[in-house]
């Protein structure tokens, strides 16, 4: 389902994918590589272990290690999404720093670093480098490529995928009007404070999962 709606939503193409550890293992479960975005079902998800080897015929998306070494390296993190946002690749081909152009965007308040390895993240020490330049964030961009997403849950790694791109948008169509303005310190501790995150989330997953066709 989540596959499906971040295709629907432009961030998953013929390429990108979303996984998610599975809860009392080092195992994570996602989609193979060659099923379309839009047409995934549960006999395209795959179980695989951290070192990105699958139980089953069907393959793993090459980028595999994106996910791997994050959860590696993020006990924290329960879901990841690699998108193929268009916004993200323009904004990692430029020197301008996302800030919080919209409400949700309190989410990345501590920066989106962005990656310098424009390649496939195809072996288990890219994906250590990608890890590094991740840290501690929720997300960063992959230069000329995407992005990383990173949440505590399969609805909340798409929730966020949509607001980070939502957010990309507002900047960027504020950037033309003129000076950009974004939220202030003060503005996004109040927001953060105020947040109910869970109920955030729980919200949009319903409002998006029940406009997606049979």
């Amino acid at each position: 389902m989540a596959c499906r709606l971040l295709h629907a939503q432009g961030l998953l193409t013929y390429s990108g994918h979303i996984s998610a550890r599975l809860p009392d293992s080092d195992g994570i479960v996602i989609h193979s590589r060659d099923k379309h975005r839009g047409a995934v079902t549960p006999a395209d998800l795959l179980t695989c272990d951290l070192n990105g080897q699958a139980q089953g015929q069907q393959q793993v998306p090459i980028e595999i290690f994106i996910h791997t070494e994050i959860y590696r390296s993020r006990p924290d993190v329960r879901s990841v999404v690699h998108t193929h946002s268009p916004l993200a690749a323009v904004f990692s081909a430029t020197r301008t720093p996302i800030v919080a152009a919209k409400n949700h965007a309190h989410r990345w308040r501590d920066g989106v670093p962005t990656h310098p390895d424009p390649t496939h993240i195809g072996s288990s020490e890219q994906g250590k480098e990608l890890a590094t330049t991740l840290g501690h964030h929720h997300a960063a961009l992959l230069r000329t490529h995407g992005g990383v997403i990173v949440a505590e849950s399969i609805e909340a790694a798409v929730v966020d995928s949509i607001h980070f791109e939502e957010n990309l948008h507002t900047q960027l169509a504020a950037t033309s009007l003129g000076s950009l303005a974004p939220l202030t310190e003060g503005e996004l501790e109040r927001l953060t404070a105020t947040f109910n995150r869970e109920r955030h989330v729980r919200r949009l997953w319903r409002y998006y999962t029940e406009g997606l066709p049979a």
